[in-house]
């Protein structure tokens, strides 16, 4: 028997004004079903293109942990599908 599972989809992308320059980042998650949650938008400091999107990425998962965490569910009941455009971090 198949039990469902909750599917979450994080979206994030990140970037620097120069390579290096000042770092940012921004992530979206959505629960299927239901609304999206506010984009979340991230600065770091200075850092790289790829050092963005890792923090973006990390910021995002930090954030759905919490969210599992407050609603009493395990990492084994979630499904996640992450979107980014990044082939480093992908």
């Amino acid at each position: 028997m198949s039990t469902a599972r909750t599917r979450f989809v994080l979206i994030f992308d990140g970037g620097s004004i120069g390579n290096p320059g000042a770092a940012y980042g921004s992530f979206r998650l959505q629960r299927t079903g239901s609304p999206p949650l506010p984009v979340q938008r991230l600065t770091f400091g200075r850092g790289t293109n790829n050092e963005a999107e890792y923090k973006a990425l990390l910021g995002g998962l930090e954030v759905l942990e919490r969210i599992l965490s407050d609603e009493g569910l395990r990492s084994a009941d979630v499904e996640i599908e992450v979107l980014g455009v990044s082939r480093m971090v992908l």
